[in-house]
């Protein structure tokens, strides 16, 4: 039986070898370890940075909604669209100050009350940068934003500022700059904050007039209405090129508007809204197929009426004895009677085929030089059915060489029984459509007052029934007791010595909404004339943010 060897031990060396080998191995573990615990902390505090900043984004997105929504309630009650009119950055910080005489910025409608601030930037005195406004707070219901063992995390927005790319009296476009701010609760946020970034985003701004009610039925830039009364709804819009006397405490008082426009009945003031530089419509409002009546089928040269029974020796011996209605071609000084036009009863009827014959259009345009009747009454069909056509009677001459005449002053007086009216096709009874029978002027002089004697509409008692009345540089005056079915918008307003009444309305509705139908103002993109209500609407630039 073979004895058993004892197991051969390994020698020192060997020993050494494994011990260094197994503490090699062991670094490299740690290492590795050490590694991917760096590299999972790194993780983690990248995904947190980016995190605080997704927040910071988010923050100036729902600042910016909550700026633009306050801004774009309905509520009459608090309306603020206003401050969407107004530049708000360190040039003019328009908001805190809207409407005061030391603000380099005015509305345009000056009597907006302007008591509401907006949260973003309150009604206050301060000189520098907006405050910011918390969105979410670590203290309240919600609860922190994130849960790290450290302070709650709190969301802030802050208005850097709002700027306008013109002078926000027009469709226009603003453009904000929103901050949004990541902080530890009680954290300083103008240095000791988790992320911030900055949103760029602009807007288009929208005014128009919202409803029938809220139209200019009398607008201009000079009026002096005496006892003036108005039938239905709508606005009495005084223009003014200086602001400052409806920027002090009792600017906008019943008085003050009274007094503004020489009106002695206390029921238009709540009617009166004065508006800065906002300019009268233009004579394009009526222009859709601009068809002008000329001489003939055969001439393309504008003709010009004169209407006159004064029977005067100068009118007499232009266009003929006993005539009422004389033409003639623009660039010629030789009176003839219009063909086909019976003047014999006292009464005129200008039909829908003896003007603008030589064309199928939607509208007629005829210029007027002068008329004067005392008697006489000129019907005009007017029509209201779709193939009849609305007439635009100019009260000037065609063109800028057209030959002037001692009665181109283009002035209308109606006095007594006469009667200046549009009519259905084949009626002689007015249509009472004054949408369709319009009465304006391009030209005329810059000369506010009551005794302006260029493009003047003076009429009296029921002379002029029914009429939208539109001189831009023109006067309106009454010369006795007077009313009216329709619209005036004109430079001066004259109808202080005697009572005058404005209608606005009917069995079919208000003047405004009619012509805002029949002309197609929308269309043209025309958003009305009278108190404006101001609307942010998204555009289509793309947002930008900055990140710091």
């Amino acid at each position: 039986m073979n004895p058993i060897k004892p197991s051969q031990q390994p020698s020192k060396d060997e020993q050494g070898i494994a011990m260094l080998l197994a503490l090699f191995m062991g670094l490299i573990l740690l290492a590795g370890l050490s590694g991917l615990m760096a590299r999972q902390m790194a993780s983690r505090k990248f995904g947190s940075a980016k995190s605080y900043q997704e927040m910071a984004e988010n923050a100036a997105i729902n600042g910016f909604n909550r700026i633009l929504g306050e801004a774009n309630r309905d509520d009459e009650t608090k309306y603020k669209g206003y401050f969407l009119t107004l530049r708000n950055d360190e040039q003019s910080w328009g908001w805190r100050n809207p409407n005061s005489a030391e603000a380099k910025t005015s509305l345009v409608e000056l009597c907006t009350d302007t008591s509401f601030s907006m949260t973003a930037d309150p009604l206050s005195d301060l000189t520098g940068d907006a405050q910011p406004v918390q969105l979410i707070s670590g203290s309240n219901d919600i609860a922190t934003m994130r849960t790290d063992g450290k302070d709650d995390v709190e969301l802030w927005y802050r208005l850097r500022g709002y700027a306008l790319a013109g002078n926000g009296k027009g469709n226009d476009e603003g453009t904000f700059q929103i901050e949004g701010i990541v902080a530890r609760e009680g954290s300083d946020l103008e240095s000791d904050y988790l992320a911030r970034t900055l949103l760029t985003r602009s807007l288009y701004i929208d005014q128009r007039v919202a409803g029938a009610g809220d139209w200019a039925v009398l607008g201009g830039y000079y009026m002096r209405l005496g006892d003036a009364k108005l039938e239905g709804k709508g606005k009495i819009l005084l223009d003014v090129s200086n602001a400052s006397a409806f920027q002090t405490t009792n600017g906008c008082s019943s008085n003050n508007l009274l007094e503004r426009i020489g009106a002695t009945n206390s029921q238009l003031a709540p009617s009166i809204w004065p508006v800065h530089d906002r300019g009268l419509p233009l004579m394009s409002l009526f222009d859709v197929d601009e068809a002008k009546d000329t001489m003939s089928n055969t001439s393309s040269r504008p003709r010009i009426w004169n209407f006159d029974d004064s029977g005067s020796e100068g009118f007499s011996d232009r266009c003929g004895s006993g005539t009422v209605a004389c033409i003639r071609p623009e660039d010629q000084v030789s009176y003839s009677q219009p063909a086909g036009v019976d003047q014999t009863s006292g009464q005129i009827v200008i039909q829908q085929n003896d003007i603008c014959t030589d064309s199928d259009t939607f509208e007629c345009h005829m210029h007027i030089e002068h008329i004067n009747l005392s008697s006489t009454k000129v019907l005009i069909e007017t029509g209201e059915s779709d193939n009849a056509r609305p007439v635009v009677l100019h009260l000037e001459l065609p063109n800028n060489n057209s030959v002037q005449t001692i009665y181109s002053s283009g002035n209308i007086t109606l006095n007594g029984t006469s009667l200046l009216c549009g009519v259905n096709n084949g009626s002689q009874d007015c249509n009472k459509k004054p949408e369709r029978f319009v009465i304006g002027a391009r030209a005329g002089t810059d000369e506010r007052s009551c005794e302006a004697d260029v493009h003047v509409l003076d009429f009296a008692g029921d002379s002029l029934p029914h009429a939208l009345v539109l001189l831009r540089q023109g006067s309106v005056r009454t010369s006795a007791e007077a009313k009216m079915h329709g619209i005036i918008w004109a430079q001066n307003i004259c109808t202080r010595d005697y009572t005058f009444t404005l209608k606005t309305f009917d069995n079919n509705g208000s003047v405004v909404e009619a012509a805002n139908t029949l002309w197609s103002w929308p269309v043209k993109g025309f958003p009305g004339y009278g108190q404006m209500v101001v609307r942010g609407i998204r555009g289509t630039g793309l947002d930008t943010f900055r990140r710091w």
